[in-house]
């Protein structure tokens, strides 16, 4: 009933007979929808999976975008904080180099501040202590003196360098002497045996140059001021054997010599001070050799403040070295220290310093006129003494060593006459007993100090036995036994 025929690349179906027409047709039209609908439906599924797809790749594109966004976002931020640091380290980086000029700038500064500090130093510890010890002002030179030594105190330890070391061993011996020199010795051996503890282990190290061998060579004579106090004359001697040690190769350099010889005749004065107890043979000598020292480095730089001062200083203990042996040449030396101690007062009215000394050399003067049986001489010298010793105690009363030697004056005026060994004629003011013991009496008011030294002890324990001598010769026994009580009793510690 049906033939299939493929015509021109199409199926075609002949129906053979009329009654499966409709039929045919029906199910042509059946399967045609069929195929329609499978059509459409299979265009929906692909429009669908196309959407689906299309949803799927913008769901991938949002997640692309959004992650690029993500990404931009990031890098927009990373641009922005690099930049930032950027100019953070640029910034930093101006400010370290800034901070680091800054502190070049300040250390140069505090170097510089550091130095004029220390130039400031060494003026107090040089120029400013000899003026002050020249016009007479111990008072002021202590404060000086301990304000330097606070000064290297407060140092932090990394800036002691070997010069700042022997700076500070130069304040703390300056600091001794001086009180030294005021009676304050337990202070005194204090400090002066911590600037030797600074400067010998440093000597000992072979880290001291020739100026700082100078300086510890001062340090040690100036040692020998408490040590002669304590009436250790052996031991001063060897201080200043030391000392005279440490200054040959200063001595023998050129450029050190003014210095060292200046500082050589310190140490051979003193030295010859002390060598009056232990080896009198060898004073006159060691005096010679400090004025030829003296003389010999005020010719050379540096210049001296006062040519010829330092060695008018040391013509009096010459002349006691001489008078026994040598008595002609002790009277030139006194008269020639005179003549230059006379010549710098007259010029400087205010050299405390000059005072001093020639009260020594009117000492040793009015001794000699006393040893000549000139005692009206002797007592017109003597007044002289007093009269010095009273400016020299108005500009400094509290000097001890000076109350001490102005109370020795007094013993001598006292006891002149005794000195010849004519004890009947002990005075000679027209038997003035009374003023005798009155000029005793302030001899040993004089004495009257706190923590006395040996010396002193000595020395008072002298003026009681003059006002002893001088009671049993009036009759008055039994004052003369307490003053020879009282002068025992201060004698029996004393080193022998």
């Amino acid at each position: 009933l049906l033939r299939v025929e493929e015509r021109l690349d199409a199926r075609r179906v002949e129906l053979t007979h009329d009654v499966l027409g409709p039929v045919v047709k029906a199910s042509r039209d059946a399967r045609q929808e069929r195929e329609s609908k499978l059509v459409v439906e299979r265009q929906l599924a692909a429009t669908r999976a196309n959407e689906l797809e299309t949803r799927r790749a913008l769901w991938r594109a949002r997640v692309i975008a959004s992650a690029c966004a993500v990404a931009a976002l990031a890098a927009i931020g990373s641009a922005i904080f690099g930049y930032r640091s950027r100019q953070r380290a640029v910034a930093a980086e101006q400010q370290a180099t800034t901070e680091a000029a800054n502190a070049v700038t300040a250390r140069r500064l505090a170097d510089t501040g550091r130095a004029q500090a220390q130039a400031v130093m060494d003026y107090m510890l040089t120029d400013l202590r000899e003026q002050l010890t020249d016009l007479g002002q111990p008072g002021l030179l202590t404060e000086v003196s301990q304000k330097t030594v606070d000064y290297y105190n407060g140092l932090p330890p990394e800036l002691m360098s070997v010069e700042t070391q022997v700076s500070k061993a130069n304040a703390l011996a300056n600091l001794g002497e001086v009180q030294a020199y005021r009676g304050d010795l337990q202070d005194a051996k204090a400090r002066l045996e911590e600037a030797i503890g600074l400067l010998e282990p440093l000597n000992h190290a072979g880290k001291l140059n020739l100026a700082n061998q100078i300086d510890y060579a001062a340090a040690l004579r100036k040692l020998t001021r408490y040590v002669f106090t304590s009436a250790r004359f052996a031991e001063s001697v060897r201080l200043c054997e030391r000392a005279e040690h440490l200054l040959e190769s200063a001595v023998a350099n050129e450029a050190t010599r003014g210095p060292a010889l200046r500082e050589l005749a310190r140490v051979l004065n003193a030295k010859g001070s002390a060598l009056r107890f232990v080896r009198p043979a060898e004073v006159a000598s060691a005096q010679q050799r400090a004025i030829t020292a003296a003389d010999e480095a005020d010719r050379l730089p540096p210049k001296a403040r006062r040519p010829g001062f330092q060695a008018a200083q040391y013509f009096s203990r010459l002349s006691r070295a001489l008078v026994s042996t040598r008595p002609e040449e002790a009277r030139a030396a006194t008269e020639e220290g005179r003549s230059r101690l006379a010549r710098f007062i007259r010029e400087e009215p205010s050299l405390h310093s000059a005072r001093v000394e020639m009260t020594r050399v009117l000492g040793d003067i009015a001794a000699d006129q006393a040893a000549e049986w000139n005692f009206a001489a002797a007592e017109r010298t003597r007044n002289e003494q007093v009269e010095l010793f009273a400016e020299i105690l108005r500009v400094d009363p509290k000097n001890r060593m000076m109350r001490n030697n102005r109370a020795v004056l007094d013993i001598r005026r006292a006891g002149d006459p005794a000195n010849t060994g004519e004890v009947q004629d002990l005075n000679l003011w027209d038997g003035n007993f009374a003023g005798v013991e009155r000029v005793l009496q302030d001899a040993v008011t004089g004495f009257s100090f706190e923590e006395a030294g040996n010396f002193e002890k000595a020395n008072r324990a002298a003026a009681h036995g003059r006002l002893a001598v001088l009671n049993a010769a009036t009759g008055r026994d039994r004052e003369a036994d307490e003053e020879l009580a009282r002068m025992h009793a201060l004698t029996k510690d004393l080193p022998a």
